[in-house]
């Protein structure tokens, strides 16, 4: 797949306008992935209307956003004491599974634990911060929520005080806090390998 690190300003503007037409629900994926097409080609950036590229871009910006307002969503007080943890899981399967390190190996590495076969931490645990790490991970997209990496199908879900006080990540008084976080910046440098999970 193609791969444009260096996109000027103005087509980084038209990128940026319609991922949030589409986090604001204003268009849907097809006729965006068409629309910034055709837009991208009309404004002279005839090489970044590809497809693919185009359609790779939108999809993973989009689910960056989308993962930055679930994950600022639920932090007053009553939330986080509630759901103090969160469980990484497979949201969408893949033909192609991602291998070296899988999903599981990934948790592992970035300092997680299991608990009866499930992916569990607390929400402000430093597990979350290095599953986004490139660093660690070089498909990594660098935030401490989903998507960690493209196309991976995994998600979070929460995880309530009853069951975090019974793996004994936290007991009945401990209140979590969580970063506040800006909005993803735009991610451009996308090359997708085929359908890796």
């Amino acid at each position: 797949m193609k791969q444009f690190p260096n996109v000027p300003a103005d087509a980084r503007e038209l990128i940026e306008k319609f991922v949030d037409r589409l986090v604001k629900g204003e268009i849907d994926h097809a006729s965006a992935r068409c629309e910034l097409g055709l837009a991208l080609g009309r404004s002279g950036h005839h090489e970044l209307s590809d497809f693919d590229w185009v359609e790779a871009i939108l999809d993973v910006n989009f689910s960056l956003r989308c993962g930055w307002r679930q994950y600022g969503g639920g932090f007053n007080p009553a939330d986080l004491d509630q759901w103090p943890a969160q469980e990484l899981y497979r949201a969408f399967d893949r033909k192609v599974p991602r291998v070296n390190p899988t999903w599981a190996e990934r948790f592992r590495m970035a300092g997680g634990q299991f608990f009866e076969q499930r992916m569990i931490a607390l929400r402000n645990s430093e597990v979350w911060n290095e599953l986004g790490n490139p660093k660690r991970f070089p498909d990594a997209l660098g935030y401490p929520y989903p998507p960690f990496a493209i196309n991976s199908g995994m998600q979070v879900k929460r995880v309530d005080r009853k069951t975090a006080m019974k793996f004994g990540l936290i007991d009945r008084d401990t209140q979590i806090h969580c970063v506040h976080l800006p909005p993803p910046l735009l991610h451009l440098d996308v090359e997708i390998p085929e359908e890796a999970e």
